[in-house]
């Protein structure tokens, strides 16, 4: 039976008394149940120690154990692990420049590095590195870590350069081409043609030229000065096709530089037609053709700029449809091994701009002479430039694609690198 409101008022339960201002008895009222009261002060402080009590410390620590043996069993995840730019930026510079590269200059970077670890190398790659990832994220940080890395390595490289024996290692000569090359990705471009090709093609370059000819001088030129020389020669003709007529000052240099056993740029024979034709139509608009005497010669050498033409698209189509073999050959004036198809649409869309350049010289000395349509026994129309212009562009989207590389990420860097010429040449 419930106690009555004043029985459970004054009674005392359990050691405890009803207090009727606590809402547990209010509670207990409602309900129609038996109030059971407050425990005394006394047992609340000190714990009751009997078997009851013991049980149930046991029962926890039995809880306790039982959590942690389900919890070793369980597989977990491991901590991510934080490392800095430095380190993670070289390795996807590593992925995005050197490990699908078919050019020898990149290729030759990880065994230089091996060979002497730190020294101006080691801070200019992390500077190109970060830059690349800079960017490749769009993260201003990382762009501010790359300038100090680069400052870095021109004080180290320049206090190298100042002992006559350091000066003569391999790692000094990539390092000023591998600072060239972060300028060149650091840089903030403007729309507005800079008389300056070399901070437009590539910086350092005449340091670079200089550091050939001084080792060449004094015969220390290995594999690093042949594939360095064959970069650069590749650089300065692009800087020669790209500029204006009579503004390309790194090409004229390379014209006269010796450097690894050879005077002069590094090409091959089909390229020197090329640019014997492309400098010879540069000068024909200063020579006088109202006489027949002087349109007979510009007439065949028209001609035969076109034959070279019709030679870069057969080399183009060659390198395109020739199977990759387990010995790579060397394309386009021996700087890139067509070693998988991807190098190999490289080299094709390198030779088919050389061929855009010679059809847009003729199409512009057409238009600026007429009368040479009738002497070369042709409409202007059929030298168009329109379908030169489509080939290129279906070159570079080829190298381009995304579908053309089962990871695009691991080298889309180097072939946008590769395609700055043809790019440019069809702007």
């Amino acid at each position: 039976m419930v106690p009555l409101f004043e029985d459970v008022a004054e009674r005392v339960i359990d050691g405890g008394k009803c207090d009727m201002q606590r809402p547990a008895c209010q509670r207990c009222l409602s309900l129609k149940r038996q109030c059971l009261g407050y425990s005394d002060p006394w047992n609340v402080v000190l714990r009751q120690v009997n078997d009851l009590v013991a049980e149930q410390v046991q029962v926890r620590v039995r809880k306790r154990l039982q959590a942690r043996r389900f919890a070793a069993g369980r597989p977990q995840l491991p901590k991510p692990v934080h490392l800095s730019p430095e380190y993670e930026t070289p390795l996807l510079f590593h992925e995005s420049y050197i490990l699908a590269s078919g050019i020898s200059f990149f290729r030759t970077l990880p065994v230089i590095c091996s060979e002497t670890p730190g020294g101006p190398l080691q801070s200019a790659l992390e500077a190109a590195a970060l830059a690349s990832a800079a960017r490749r994220f769009c993260q201003s940080n990382l762009m501010a870590l790359a300038r100090r890395n680069y400052g870095r390595a021109t004080n180290s490289l320049n206090s190298v350069l100042c002992d006559p024996v350091t000066a003569k290692d391999d790692t000094v000569l990539v390092s000023l081409f591998v600072l060239g090359l972060f300028e060149t990705i650091a840089a903030e471009h403007s729309p507005i043609w800079s008389t300056n090709t070399e901070s437009n093609c590539h910086p350092h370059s005449r340091g670079g030229l200089v550091l050939l000819e001084y080792r060449a001088d004094n015969d220390i030129p290995t594999a690093v000065d042949i594939s360095t020389h064959t970069f650069f020669s590749y650089i300065a003709l692009m800087e020669y096709f790209l500029s204006p007529p009579g503004s390309a000052p790194l090409w004229s240099r390379l014209l006269t530089a010796k450097a690894a056993n050879n005077v002069g740029p590094v090409l091959e024979p089909l390229l020197w037609r090329a640019v014997h034709f492309k400098s010879t139509m540069d000068c024909a608009s200063y020579i006088s053709l109202h006489t027949e005497d002087a349109l007979s010669p510009i007439c065949d050498i028209i001609k035969s700029g076109l034959a070279v033409a019709d030679e870069l698209k057969k080399s183009a189509d060659a390198v395109g449809s020739k199977p990759v073999s387990s010995v790579p050959t060397l394309a386009f004036n021996y700087l890139t091994s067509v070693a998988n198809e991807q190098d190999a649409a490289v080299a094709k869309a390198l030779y088919l701009t050389v061929k855009l350049h010679l059809v847009e010289s003729v199409r512009d000395f057409l238009l600026a002479y007429p009368q040479m349509t009738a002497v070369l026994d042709t409409r202007l129309d059929t030298i168009s430039d329109t379908s030169s212009w489509q080939e290129t562009y279906d070159a570079v989207s080829m190298v381009l694609r995304e579908e053309n590389t089962p990871k695009v990420s691991s080298c889309l860097a180097y072939r946008a690198f590769c395609m700055m010429w043809p790019l440019s040449a069809l702007m």
